[in-house]
Parts: C-alpha cells; structure tokens; sequence
C-alpha cells in the first residue's frame, strides 16, 4: 500500500540556552501487512495483523522502519 504520512517536532529549550522552533514533514511510503481471521463462532472472530512501514523519517538518507502488530476481536451482529 502507500501511505501519507506527517510529523511535528517542537524544541523548547536546551541545556546551552534558549531555543525554540516548531519542524513540520509531510511525506508518503510504501508499505505492506498481512493478516488472518478465525471464526469462533457466527459471532466472534479473532485477528490478528501485521503492518510494516519503510523509511519512515525527516531525513531522506536516515531510513527508519517501523512495525505494527495488531490483536484483535471481532463481534458480528
């Protein structure tokens, strides 16, 4: 899949002095995930999800993967 992405940095002082500033990054990534489901019953279902996000970061040259896993449970009515 791809996904749109943005982040926000805020720097309220340092140990040197004062410094303030707010960072913003707008982006998009390639991503993929995988997942299963398992029905109990007609009701229930369990499922599970796994999510990967690649380069995920304010530099281009610093790639920073990330990994989601997800457990869930699904009631039907």
């Amino acid at each position: 899949g791809l996904m749109f992405w943005e982040a926000e940095t805020e720097v309220i002082g340092t140990a040197g002095g004062e410094v303030s500033g707010t960072t913003s990054v707008n982006d998009s990534d390639i991503n993929f995930g995988v997942g299963a489901n398992f029905n109990v019953n007609k009701t229930f279902a369990l499922r599970a999800e796994f999510e990967r996000f690649h380069n995920i970061s304010y530099e281009s040259s610093a790639e920073t993967p990330v990994s989601y896993l997800s457990v869930g449970v699904v009631v039907s009515f």
